[in-house]
């Protein structure tokens, strides 16, 4: 019960991961596209 209780934590932590990951490679995107207008 309580193994399966920190998988489930686990799983949140990862994605909540895998957003600011996506979040953060998106800023990085939009900056590189950014500089190479300018």
């Amino acid at each position: 019960m309580a193994f399966a209780n920190l998988r489930h934590l686990w799983r949140r932590r990862d994605i909540r991961l895998s957003i600011k990951g996506r979040v953060y490679c998106a800023a990085v995107r939009s900056v590189l596209l950014y500089g190479c207008e300018t």
